[in-house]
């Protein structure tokens, strides 16, 4: 579960990063980071937001 309060993005021109708290059932909890670095800096990608959501899952597939 993520919370909204939880979250934090940033965007710089082609650079885009995305952290979020990431709490599991039992309680644990665990800080995302994505960092990327995209070909374009357009302020919408959402191939790019996709990717980041793509990765912050298999984080925490692992951690489960």
């Amino acid at each position: 579960m993520i919370e909204d309060d939880e979250l934090g993005a940033g965007t710089f021109g082609a650079l885009r990063h995305e952290v979020g708290v990431v709490t599991l059932p039992g309680g644990s909890a665990y800080a995302i980071a994505v960092f990327t670095l995209a070909a374009r800096g357009d302020f919408r990608q959402p191939r790019v937001d996709a990717a980041i959501g793509e990765a912050a899952r298999r984080a925490v597939d692992l951690l489960r």
